[in-house]
C-alpha cells in the first residue's frame, strides 16, 4: 500500500536530519574503504547526491564527521551503561568496555589515522580538549552511574576520583586497542584483567583507605608510596584534564530542570525512593546534556517516541482519531517546555516520533488509520498554538515508499534478533517489566479482535506479538537515538530509575501503562483521568461530543452537551 499524500507540515528540518545521518554514515564508509586521506567533501557530497553548500552547513571540515563518530558511540556507551551486570567496580567497567571495544573495531584503521589529532589538545578532536568537553561530561556521567551503583561503591565524597580514575583506563585501554597491529585478543583481554587489578587496589588501598595516618605509616615502614599523598596526587594530576570548566550556576539549573521534570516520571515499581527524591544515579546520565545547552543559546531538545495512533479496541477508545485524550496530552506536554523555559530562555523543543506505522501491522491498526491520527495530531498541535512541539515519523524519512519496505528497512537497518531480546528479557527486570505490560496489551487487544481464541490462544499468539512490538519499538527508538543524537529521550513507557530514558507521565491515570491512545478522558470531580472506553461506561459515565466528534466521557452528574 502507498503512502497517500506528499506534502506533510512541519517536516522540513526532519528532512535536514535525514540528511545529516544520510551524509555521516556515508563517509564513514567511504572512510573505511579507501581510507582518510583519499576521500574529499567533494567526493561525500556526491554520493549523497547533495550540494556541496549543503554539506559544508552540516560538516563544515572532515573532522566533524570524526565528531559524528563520537556522537554515535557515545549512545552505545550510554545504553550500554543502564544494563550493566550486578558487581564490582572493576567487573562493570571491564564488562563495559568489552562491549565498547568491538563497537569501535569497523573504525579501526580510521581512529589510527586520526591518533595524533586525538591526542593533540588544541586540535578539534582533542580527546582533552575543549572541542570534546560536552563528550567527556557525558561519559564521565556514564562512569558515575557505574560506580554508584556497583555492590562496593565508596563513599559519595569519594566517587568523583574513581570515576577519574576510570576514565583514564577507558583513554588507555582504548589507545592499546588502536595501537595493537597483531590482532590478538589475548592481549586486549590481558589489557582488560590488568585494569581490573589496578581498580580494586584502588579501591582498597586508596578510595575507602580507613585511618589514612595509620596506612601511611604502613607503606612507609613497608617502603610504598603514601595511599593519601598518591590519591592527592592522582586527584590534582587528571582532574582538570577531564573536567570541562563549567559554570557553577549553569549546574545548578541543570539540575533544577531535570528535577522539575521529574516530578512527573513514570517509574518501574521498586523505585519509591527516586520517585520522592531523585538521586544522583538518576541524574548521572542526563545532567551533562542539560548542563552543555544552558551554555548555549540553544533550545533544550527532548525526544518522546509516542502517539502512534489510536487502538483498534474499541472498549478501551472512542474511535480512531485524538480526542480530548490526546489533547490533555499534548497542552501537558507543551507545559513541560514551558517550565524550562522559566530557567533557560530560549526555553524547549519536544519532539514527538509517532510509531503508528512502525508497528500497526502487528497490533492491528490500518495504515490508513495511522495516516489520519497524524495528520489530525499536526492540526490539534497548530490549532491549539502549541509552539514547541513537532511530529516526526517514519514516512518523514521515507516520503512515498510502501509503508510494508518501510517496516522492512527499519528492521533491517535498526532491528535486533528475537533471541536477543529474549535473552535480555529473561536477564534484565526492568525488561521483563516492560514485556508484561506490552504482553498484557496485546491480550486485550487480540482477545477482543478475534473472539473466537480460547484464552489459552490468545495469550500465546499475544506472546509472540507483544515481542514483535517489542522488536520493533526498539529499533524505532535506535533510529530516533541516530537522527536524535544530543536530546534528553523520554518514554512513556515506565522506567527504571536509573535509566537512559526518563518515563513521563502523560496525565492521571488507572495505571501506569494506559495513555490517550489506549484510554479515553474521563471527567469526575472537576478532574480528568484516563480510563478505559468500558470502564467509563461501567461507570455511568456518558460519551460527549466537540465540533461533532467524540470528545470524552462525563459522570452522569455533570450535563453531557454538544459544543
Amino acid at each position: 500500500m502507498k503512502t497517500l499524500w506528499n506534502t506533510k507540515p512541519n517536516t522540513s528540518y526532519m528532512q535536514a536530519d535525514f540528511l545529516h545521518r544520510e551524509l555521516l554514515n556515508t563517509a564513514l564508509g567511504l572512510f573505511r574503504s579507501h581510507g582518510w586521506d583519499h576521500v574529499g567533501l567533494d567526493q561525500i557530497a556526491d554520493a549523497c547526491n547533495c550540494p556541496l553548500d549543503g554539506l559544508y552547513k552540516r560538516f563544515p571540515r572532515k573532522e566533524s564527521f570524526i565528531m559524528g563518530l563520537f556522537m554515535n558511540t557515545l549512545q552505545h556507551v550510554e545504553s550500554t551503561a543502564t544494563e550493566l551486570p550486578r558487581g564490582s567496580v572493576a567487573d562493570r567497567f571491564v564488562f563495559l568496555m568489552k562491549k565498547l571495544l568491538p563497537i569501535l573495531e569497523p573504525d579501526r584503521e580510521l581512529l589510527r589515522h586520526m591518533m595524533p589529532a586525538m591526542l593533540d589538545p588544541r586540535d578539534r578532536l582533542g580527546v582533552l580538549g575543549p572541542a570534546t568537553d560536552r563528550i567527556r561530561a557525558e561519559v564521565q556521567g556514564v562512569y558515575t552511574l557505574l560506580v554508584m551503583s556497583a555492590e562496593d561503591a565508596p563513599q559519595p565524597e569519594q566517587v568523583g576520583e574513581l570515576v577519574n580514575l576510570l576514565y583514564f583506563m577507558h583513554l588507555g585501554l582504548i589507545f592499546l586497542f588502536l595501537q595493537d597491529q597483531r590482532d590478538d585478543p589475548q592481549y586486549m583481554e590481558n589489557g582488560l584483567e590488568l585494569s581490573r587489578d589496578l581498580i580494586a587496589i584502588a579501591r582498597k588501598t586508596i578510595l575507602r583507605s580507613g585511618s589514612p595516618w595509620l596506612l601511611n605509616q604502613v607503606a612507609s615502614l613497608a617502603g610504598l608510596p603514601q595511599p593519601e599523598k598518591m590519591r592527592q596526587r592522582i586527584d590534582r594530576l587528571v582532574k582538570d584534564f577531564i573536567h570541562p570548566p563549567h559554570d557553577s550556576a549553569h549546574f545548578s539549573k541543570a539540575e533544577s530542570i531535570l528535577r522539575e521534570l521529574f516530578l512527573f516520571r513514570r517509574l518501574q515499581p521498586g523505585a519509591e525512593a527516586c520517585a520522592a527524591s531523585p538521586c544522583p544515579q538518576c541524574l548521572a546520565l542526563h545532567l551533562p546534556k542539560v548542563r552543555h545547552v544552558l551554555g548555549t543559546d540553544e533550545p533544550v531538545q527532548l525526544v518522546l517516541p509516542a502517539f502512534p495512533a489510536k487502538s483498534a479496541n474499541l472498549k478501551k477508545v472512542t474511535g480512531p482519531l485524538p480526542d480530548l485524550g490526546e489533547e490533555l496530552a499534548l497542552r501537558f506536554l507543551q507545559e513541560r517546555c514551558d517550565a524550562i523555559a522559566k530557567d533557560h530562555e530560549p526555553g524547549a523543543v519536544l519532539t514527538i516520533c509517532s510509531d503508528g506505522r512502525v508497528f500497526s501491522d502487528v497490533v492491528g491498526v490500518q495504515d490508513e488509520d495511522v495516516t489520519s491520527y497524524r495528520l489530525e495530531l499536526i492540526a490539534m498541535i497548530q490549532r491549539l498554538g502549541l509552539s514547541s512541539l513537532r511530529v516526526f515519523d517514519l514516512d518523514d524519512i521515507h516520503p512515498n515508499t510502501d509503508y510494508d519496505a518501510m517496516r522492512e528497512w527499519l528492521m533491517k537497518d535498526y532491528g535486533e534478533s528475537l533471541e536477543e531480546l529474549e535473552q535480555r528479557t529473561r536477564e534484565h527486570q526492568q525488561h521483563q517489566q516492560l514485556f508484561n505490560g506490552i504482553h498484557r496489551f496485546m491480550f486485550e487487544d487480540l482477545a477482543e479482535r478475534q473472539p473466537e481464541l480460547s484464552r489459552s490462544q490468545a495469550k500465546k499468539q499475544s506472546k509472540t506479538l507483544a515481542y514483535e512490538v517489542i522488536r520493533r519499538s526498539n529499533a524505532w527508538s535506535k533510529l530516533v537515538a541516530e537522527f536524535f543524537p544530543q536530546t534528553l529521550r523520554l518514554s512513556i513507557h515506565p522506567q527504571a530509575a536509573h535509566s537512559d530514558k526518563i518515563g513521563i507521565l502523560l496525565g492521571e491515570a488507572d495505571d501506569l501503562w494506559l495513555t490517550p491512545w489506549h484510554g479515553v478522558a474521563l471527567l469526575e470531580a472537576e478532574r480528568f483521568r484516563l480510563t478505559r472506553r468500558a470502564n467509563a461506561e461501567q461507570q455511568g459515565a456518558v460519551l460527549v461530543s466537540r465540533d461533532g466528534r467524540s470528545s470524552h466521557f462525563e459522570q452522569p452528574a455533570e450535563t453531557s452537551h454538544e459544543s
